[in-house]
């Protein structure tokens, strides 16, 4: 028995959406779940994004041209939304790799968030008429006839403010009357600038970000905060402190070709050039060129550098809950996860 409005009833009031403005059972909230009309709660973060960098490639009685940085996305306002609860996949990009006498390959994708960052593109050859690639920032020429790879990172549209950065990689630039006539490669493309801006046989150098500190709170991510640099074309290196076929700024690696000089034997003891062919790790750098007459003197090209991705956000809101072990610091106000390799993220 119930008692209503002064009356005893065995009979339960009924309320339904029908009857009662406001009031939903049960069963209408269940289907407005189901049908996904309720808020989903969200979170804006902050975020750098960077491809995995193109490969260098080889030379084969030519030079080969340095690989092109990965592309980069950044927001850093707080405008991009993730939902909270969902179990985000990310995908950490490779470098592209090297094999004797075969062009390198393409960088891969940095992927998380319905977000890519692009892998960067292969340098060129010339002997087999190899084109640089494409992607995030596009990979240098070897010769002539063949262009340097081109840009095709994007902007997503829609998401909140999301800036792309990529550069296509450097073109031919001829030297009448001088030998070899035909051959000047061009350095891979940078997330700041194009391939051979900075002279011929040059990377591009790389975005520079300074938001994203390490554990330390004074060393950055990147090279000392710059990201994606372009691998350098092949240059025959007759200095200790060469000027010609170094990686752009961000990790981007510098041309394999050291006979005069011999970089990195024992005979050479006097060398100042801080030397790396490959791209450095979770830079997204593309990986420097090579330029060899035989197998003798084969130094084989730079892979590229890995991707990476980092996130942040107000630490008001609750922990992550990761894997891939991302680098976690908590500071000034702020929860932030390095990811160098791939893994899951959630807010709850």
């Amino acid at each position: 028995m119930r008692y209503i409005g002064g009356v005893l009833s065995s009979v339960e009031p009924e309320v339904t959406s029908s009857n009662a403005s406001g009031v939903f059972t049960l069963n209408d909230y269940a289907q407005k779940l189901s049908a996904s009309n309720l808020p989903v709660p969200q979170l804006g973060i902050q975020f750098i994004m960077v491809g995995g960098g193109g490969a260098g490639s080889p030379g084969n009685g030519s030079r080969g041209g340095g690989g092109g940085a990965g592309g980069v996305l950044e927001s850093l306002d707080f405008s991009f939304k993730i939902n909270r609860g969902v179990n985000y996949t990310i995908q950490i990009g490779a470098g592209g790799g090297v094999t004797e006498f075969v062009s390198g390959t393409n960088g891969t994708n940095t992927e998380a968030f319905g977000l890519s960052a692009l892998g960067g593109g292969r340098g060129a050859i010339s002997q087999y008429n190899v084109f640089a690639g494409s992607g995030g920032s596009g990979g240098g020429t070897s010769h002539y006839q063949l262009r340097g790879g081109f840009s095709i990172q994007e902007a997503p549209n829609g998401v909140g403010n999301v800036n792309a950065f990529g550069n296509h990689g450097g073109g031919f630039a001829g030297r009448p009357n001088v030998s070899p006539a035909n051959s000047v490669p061009g350095g891979g493309g940078g997330a700041g600038e194009q391939g051979n801006t900075d002279g011929i046989y040059q990377g591009g150098d790389g975005k520079s970000n300074t938001v994203f500190k390490k554990a330390d709170g004074t060393t950055f991510y990147g090279e000392d905060g710059i990201y994606a640099g372009g691998g350098g074309g092949a240059f025959e290196a007759t200095t200790a402190a060469p000027t010609s076929g170094i990686g752009g700024l961000g990790g981007g690696g510098d041309t394999s070709y050291k006979l005069n000089m011999g970089f990195g034997t024992a005979g050479n003891t006097g060398v100042i050039f801080d030397y790396h062919v490959n791209g450095l790790p979770n830079t997204g750098g593309g990986g420097g060129g090579d330029f060899h007459h035989n197998s003798v003197n084969y130094n084989p090209p730079g892979n590229g550098g890995s991707g990476i991705l980092i996130v942040r956000y107000p630490d008001n809101f609750p922990a992550a809950v990761v894997t891939g072990s991302p680098e976690i610091v908590n500071a000034n106000g702020h929860r932030q996860y390095a990811f160098l390799a791939s893994g899951t993220f959630k807010v709850d």
